[in-house]
């Protein structure tokens, strides 16, 4: 099996409000990322073959693709707006209003998967390069590179959503 429950809990504890924090900044709801939280650790009770070295970055990529996909599933089935949230205090400071944070985060959808993955946690988790390509066994040149060509993208899905308003 290569860990035990007790590795899993052991996780929670240390890694639980960091991953919280990512998932409220992408959620925007306190709520939604309890229930995500806990939907990504059930998960990792049950797969028995997740070694212990890669469930620290299974839960990273579990928890960025768990909350995309909520907040795809909210868009979809609501069409009225979001209830008034407070945005992290990090964001806040960075001058970004929380409609600006709200279209920036539907815009990832148009990134690859790896791209969104590499912005989500350069920006909300704020990791460097070097770490991020730690994370994906690629020199920090290669996540650069992805990095500038998902920002491209971004900023032009950005520019034509904001032009087709």
């Amino acid at each position: 099996m290569g860990r035990s429950d007790d590795y899993i809990f052991e996780l929670l504890d240390t890694l639980g409000p960091q991953v919280h924090r990512l998932l409220v900044r992408i959620t925007h709801s306190e709520d939604a990322a309890e229930d995500l939280l806990q939907d990504l650790f059930v998960k990792l009770l049950t797969k028995p073959d997740l070694s212990v070295e890669n469930a620290r970055a299974y839960l990273r990529q579990a928890a960025i693709h768990s909350a995309l996909d909520w907040r795809r599933r909210r868009k979809v089935r609501h069409h009225q707006p979001l209830p008034d949230l407070s945005i992290p205090d990090d964001v806040g400071r960075a001058g970004i209003v929380r409609e600006e944070a709200e279209v920036v985060l539907d815009a990832l959808a148009a990134l690859s998967e790896t791209q969104r993955e590499i912005v989500v946690l350069r920006y909300f988790e704020g990791e460097s390069f070097d770490r991020i390509g730690e994370l994906y066994n690629k020199s920090a040149h290669q996540i650069r590179s992805i990095h500038h060509k998902a920002m491209t993208r971004l900023r032009a899905t950005l520019k034509r959503d904001s032009g087709s308003t």
